[in-house]
């Protein structure tokens, strides 16, 4: 009964954030002392469900900022004068006010922190609990480290430049190791490098400890668990972001040796499928009274419980991010035209046209004004939900992202790699196989490094793409510009449109750090503009 009531309290425990954990009984789970290694399992049980699994866990939106930041949202100014949304994307890279005051609340880091404290609870008191078990005793204190290295990657993709830039040496995000709010880690935000070389010693540590522990399988229906192919998962998409390619591509290629399985976005499964796909229709009442029926919305199951969506077949680490933005991700023009061939079931299944007119503003257009508007101007994201509310991304590294990390690292040829562009594309048209009805256009692509990069963008949109910008722009001198559409007079809609941008590795891609985090934070800096 005590066990349940730690959980409880636990579970309750995780609602809370930045300002609530530092009033925390560092001893203690809840109410309950933490006494034995059981404990300590249940808690990391109820937290990694939580934190993977469910859409409104603990810093399920806490990650989203660099979603809405990427050149893959944006709302087309000509629909946003109709229906009178907010282009958060576009104040995310452009308002600073708005982002770190009105916004903050709703990505707040604090929530990533508070995660890391937890983590951090139950390392503090793993080594004194009872407990005969020393192999589960060092599986949970590697998933613990793993965990820890995965959020303060995280935070330092969104508010720190790349790590090869300056050196190094320009604002980090500390590194919490305690849970003393005054622990040397969190106190100073230090440099990127320092960072980076902590991520790297607990994912070293991690491990270790998970071969020691013999914990390298695999299960899909635990995977919000931890073993070292998860590990691996974490660890190859950290190496990539870094240019360590040839340390990449050993991970990427660990864990698809141990699970590769691809979902075929041609079966459409029955409903107890964990990644079953059906379709529904959506009327709307345009301003001239006649109802209209939208096209077919192709929507996800899994988004209806959490162990639909742990048990997502493709993913190695359930990292789920909601955000309620009505329902409404658009999709930018440019990332519309990257999906060139339009049997790519991923259009089709996981974007829908006109969206917004379903959710939002069909009243403020006539039959006209709808016909009217061009696809790449009105497609919409729905992902991984059937709600008009809510909008989930599958935020955790997968098989496609293992495949599309190997494809990478070959078609490069870089790092001590040889350069293998025909088993490059040989991975890429593997994974379309099951992304398109045709096979002719599925294997219409080429191993070049430029089309690898292309297939990512198309198989992992708005969860991988603010990363890719960054690395791509640091490590290749890509020269990419991030560019969005607003009103050329801001608080005016009726002025026009013009292009707003953010050039190559400039300050803003160190997003501003939320000021009530910075009140927490003494001592602290923030980002320059």
């Amino acid at each position: 009964m005590k066990i349940k009531n730690i959980v409880l309290v636990f579970m309750l425990s995780l609602l809370f954030s930045c300002a609530d954990f530092l009033d925390e009984n560092p001893n203690r789970a809840g109410n309950d002392p933490i006494e034995d290694l059981e404990q300590l399992d249940n808690m990391m049980n109820e937290m990694a469900y939580l934190l993977k699994g469910l859409p409104w866990g603990v810093g399920s939106r806490s990650n989203f900022v660099n979603a809405l930041a990427s050149d893959d949202y944006e709302l087309h100014p000509e629909i946003q004068e109709k229906i009178g949304a907010e282009n958060a994307g576009l104040i995310s890279i452009l308002d600073r006010e708005f982002l770190t005051y009105r916004l903050a609340n709703f990505y707040e880091m604090g929530d990533m922190y508070g995660t890391i404290y937890h983590l951090n609870t139950v390392l503090v008191n793993l080594n004194d609990v009872d407990g005969d078990d020393e192999a589960l005793r060092k599986k949970i204190k590697a998933e613990a480290l793993s965990y820890r290295a995965y959020y303060h990657f995280n935070l330092l993709v969104n508010y720190s430049l790349h790590p090869v830039l300056n050196g190094g040496n320009n604002l980090g995000m500390g590194y919490r190791t305690d849970i003393s709010f005054a622990s040397k880690g969190i106190s100073s935000r230090n440099t990127v490098s320092y960072t980076m070389d902590k991520i790297y010693e607990d994912i070293s540590k991690a491990q270790a400890l998970f071969e020691e522990a013999g914990a390298e399988d695999f299960e899909v229906e635990y995977n919000w668990r931890l073993s070292k192919i998860g590990l691996m998962a974490i660890k190859a998409r950290i190496d990539l972001y870094n240019g360590n390619y040839n340390e990449a591509l050993t991970a990427a290629n660990y864990v698809l040796s141990k699970y590769n399985y691809l979902e075929d976005l041609n079966n459409d499964a029955n409903p107890g499928d964990p990644y079953y796909v059906y379709t529904s229709q959506h009327a709307y009442t345009p301003t001239d009274g006649t109802v209209e029926e939208i096209l077919d919305v192709f929507e996800t199951e899994m988004n209806r419980q959490g162990e639909l969506q742990m048990n997502n077949p493709e993913m190695i680490v359930p990292d789920f991010t909601s955000y309620p933005l009505g329902g409404n991700f658009p999709m930018s023009e440019s990332l519309y035209a990257s999906f060139d061939i339009k049997s790519d079931l991923r259009l089709a299944k996981f974007f829908t046209n006109n969206a917004y007119l379903k959710n939002a503003g069909a009243s403020k257009f006539s039959i006209a004004e709808i016909n009217a508007l061009s696809a790449e101007k009105t497609h919409n994201f729905q992902g991984l939900t059937n709600s008009t509310r809510n909008v989930s991304l599958q935020q955790g590294p997968n098989v496609p992202e293992m495949m599309l990390i190997k494809a990478e690292c070959l078609a490069r040829g870089e790092d001590g790699i040889a350069k293998d562009e025909a088993t490059a594309q040989s991975v890429l048209q593997t994974l379309r196989a099951k992304r398109f009805t045709l096979v002719i256009d599925a294997n219409n692509i080429s191993g070049t490094l430029q089309d690898v990069l292309t297939e990512r963008r198309r198989e992992r949109p708005y969860v991988i793409r603010w990363y890719d910008i960054k690395r791509l722009n640091a490590l290749d001198n890509a020269g990419i510009v991030l560019s969005k559409k607003y009103f050329t007079d801001r608080d005016d809609s009726n002025s026009g449109s013009s292009v707003y941008s953010i050039q190559p590795n400039s300050n803003a891609f160190a997003l501003p750090i939320p000021d009530a985090e910075l009140n927490l934070l003494n001592g602290w800096e923030q980002n320059p503009e």
